[in-house]
């Protein structure tokens, strides 16, 4: 079991996930379907990582944020 916040895997909500796969699937659906679907992924990585550091860069200068749950 994780002993802090900071262990813990942070995720973006769930909402702001399926906004971006859904603007990029619109958004590819053209393309070819293994193609856009790598692009979907990829852009799912990304929100995640930006999610984690803006989240990370919140407690360095918010001390007081609470713990994700």
């Amino acid at each position: 079991m994780p002993s802090d916040s900071h262990d813990l895997p942070l995720h973006a909500p769930e909402p702001l996930q399926s906004s971006f796969e859904r603007l990029w699937l619109d958004t590819t659906e053209p393309l070819d379907q293994l193609l856009a679907l790598k692009l979907v992924q990829l852009v799912r990585q990304t929100v995640e990582i930006a999610y984690a550091m803006g989240y990370q860069d919140g407690q360095d200068r918010c001390p007081g944020l609470p713990p994700l749950s």
